[in-house]
């Protein structure tokens, strides 16, 4: 099925009102996989709770595309540690596959992580 015709089917179920689809089910028919964050860490590197930036990089990047690029903010996730240099890390799957990883170095503030899933 070209994408087209994928994209009218999605739009079809959306509008018959399917509550609580698995999208990664539906589309990975179609060899779309879509991300999916099982957690971000902005500081763990300066002992502070994993998972403290999860919330926030999923609603960017969750189910959005097969590719999301995501820049770090400590403006939009703010300081969990003053005065430490924080690293920051994401894990994700794509379509409910392997857990990949991806981070960047201490002194991550503006700098763009980049989360991709293969179609």
């Amino acid at each position: 099925m070209n994408m087209k015709k994928m994209f009218s089917l999605v739009a079809v179920l959306g509008i018959a009102g399917c509550d609580a689809v698995d999208w990664n089910k539906v589309l990975g028919g179609f060899g779309v996989r879509r991300i999916q964050i099982v957690s971000a860490t902005y500081g763990l590197n300066c002992g502070v709770p994993q998972g403290n930036a999860t919330s926030h990089i999923a609603q960017a990047c969750s189910n959005a595309s097969t590719r999301c690029d995501y820049r770090i903010d400590v403006n939009a996730l703010g300081d969990p540690k003053p005065g430490c240099a924080k690293a920051f890390e994401v894990q994700y799957q794509c379509g409910g596959g392997a857990t990949q990883i991806v981070s960047a170095p201490p002194e991550a503030n503006t700098t763009t992580v980049t989360l991709q899933c293969a179609p």
